[in-house]
């Protein structure tokens, strides 16, 4: 979809909080996903660059190795 504001990816990013706070909010399709720019202090902190996804639905099942990359 498009418009005069851009190309519209199915995404949305929250852009109302301050850059200061050391990270940014994406809503997609699956559900939100926090991505983090700065490092959190303390044990439980993240480090920048990581992200967490909370799902909207069961979260997708994960798929086994196929054989030849289990073996390693």
């Amino acid at each position: 979809m498009s418009n005069e504001l851009g190309v519209c990816d199915g995404t949305y990013e929250d852009t109302s909080h301050d850059v200061r706070i050391g990270f940014r909010v994406v809503e997609t399709a699956m559900g939100t996903v926090t991505i983090y720019t700065r490092d959190e202090p303390g044990a439980k902190g993240r480090k920048a660059g990581t992200t967490a996804m909370v799902y909207r639905d069961p979260p997708p099942r994960q798929m086994r190795l196929k054989a030849k990359y289990r073996k390693r």
